[in-house]
């Protein structure tokens, strides 16, 4: 249930899925055959299949992620209905107003990964030019992007900009040599830090397995990890393998199982449909999702789902419900972690409401209300239609209009019409 995120994938076009080399050009079967992408739905699906054909094809120079390319491929075509499961609504009509497929575009990107050479200098999947065209925006996405609404054409990104900036620029992305502040503003994807938020775009170092390293300089999937010091480029850790703390993590479809009080463990198989699985986040997971009984229930049932839960369900794995629904948590006193877990419908406005309990993974929405803004007006906090324009304001959610002008640090702002961006 845990999907990679819709931003990096608009901003680089490059999944999660892993790479398997063959840099002496051996063979894995294609994965950009068929007829050209004309959804959004099927343009991930197929670029996520070329990215694991790629790994494949490319993981003695590069590492794995994936166990093994069946697993990628699984993951690749089971992100689409993943995703619509938390959207509440498919993934095309999520994208609609956003972007449409170039399917000539589209089939070049997917086509690309079947003779990208394998020692290409990148951490994770690199990123290709022949995507950039692949997503064609909608009016209005080309030139700006909100917090709220983090769209550019492929191959821009929003600018960096203070939090709560109306209309934040798309820019394109800085060639080596240019000053960057984050890896996200470069082309190569990797700036090069010289001093407090300033740095200089660079060719990623790329380092192979077994050469020493410092954070993010490994090619591939291969990761720093070792002693301070000390540290080398390492393959993610294979089953019965040593993985946590100064060792890599497991490679996708196992976890690391640590014993109590120990920071690093054994990789083991995720559990099997009809396992018993508990809400301890040190303990074994599902493969596939675990079921509660009951609110309150110490353990469930791993099994498939085809839905999240709604309003008086338990909580899917402890935390997760249904986009119209929020996890309300319960603690003991003496606990590490929730005890309980009930999905709840949010409230109206003018009734009682709280700010969502945030830390980990538990935070599902940003309040517990179904329309306004969860704030407190002297009688507790209540769900409210927000601040009128002119009123002060610490915070944009706080206002009608969701725009608070001139708020920073320990300065409010004012709310004010969100200026419309062009």
């Amino acid at each position: 249930m845990r999907n990679s995120v819709l931003p990096c994938i608009l901003l680089a076009l490059a999944a999660a899925c892993s790479p398997s080399d063959n840099s002496s050009g051996s063979s894995a079967s294609s994965s950009s055959g068929g007829a050209a992408p004309t959804t959004v739905e099927e343009f991930f699906t197929r670029i996520f299949l070329a990215h694991c054909g790629y790994e494949e094809r490319c993981a003695e120079t590069r590492g794995r992620q994936h166990r093994s390319r069946a697993l990628c491929e699984e993951n690749a075509r089971a992100w689409v209905p993943g995703w619509a499961l938390y959207l509440g609504r498919s993934v095309n009509e999520f994208y609609a107003p956003y972007y449409a497929v170039s399917p000539p575009d589209a089939q070049a990107c997917v086509e690309a990964y079947d003779t990208l050479p394998c020692d290409h200098p990148s951490g994770g999947i690199p990123i290709v030019a022949q995507c950039h065209n692949a997503l064609v925006p909608a009016a209005g996405v080309a030139e700006t992007c909100e917090e709220n609404r983090p769209w550019c054409r492929p191959g821009r990104h929003c600018a960096l900009q203070p939090q709560g900036t109306a209309c934040v620029p798309c820019e394109p992305y800085r060639a080596v040599g240019e000053p960057c502040a984050q890896d996200v503003e470069c082309e190569t994807y990797s700036c090069a830090l010289e001093g407090a938020g300033s740095g200089t775009c660079v060719i990623h170092p790329a380092r192979r397995r077994g050469e020493t390293c410092q954070a993010n300089e490994c090619i591939g999937m291969h990761l720093c990890a070792g002693p301070q010091g000390n540290m080398t480029c390492q393959a993610m850790a294979e089953a019965g393998t040593a993985c946590g703390g100064e060792q890599p993590p497991c490679l996708m479809g196992l976890q690391c199982i640590t014993a109590q009080g120990q920071a690093s463990g054994t990789c083991q198989d995720l559990l099997a449909d009809g396992a018993t699985c508990t809400r301890a986040p040190d303990d074994p997971h599902c493969a596939s999702a675990c079921v509660f009984p009951t609110p309150d229930a110490p353990t469930g049932t791993c099994q498939a789902v085809s839905a999240f839960p709604g309003a008086g369900a338990p909580c899917l794995d402890g935390h997760t419900c249904a986009p119209e629904a929020y996890a309300e948590f319960g603690m003991a006193s003496d606990a590490f972690h929730p005890t309980s877990c009930e999905c709840r419908a949010p409230a109206r406005l003018g009734e009682p409401c709280s700010p969502n309990a945030c830390g980990e993974e538990l935070c599902e929405h940003p309040t517990r209300c179904a329309e306004g803004r969860c704030l407190d007006a002297g009688d507790g906090p209540r769900c409210t239609s927000g601040l009128a324009n002119g009123e002060a304001c610490r915070q944009a959610d706080e206002c009608v209009s969701g725009y608070c002008e001139g708020a920073g640090g320990t300065e409010p702002g004012q709310c004010q019409p969100r200026p419309a961006c062009p």
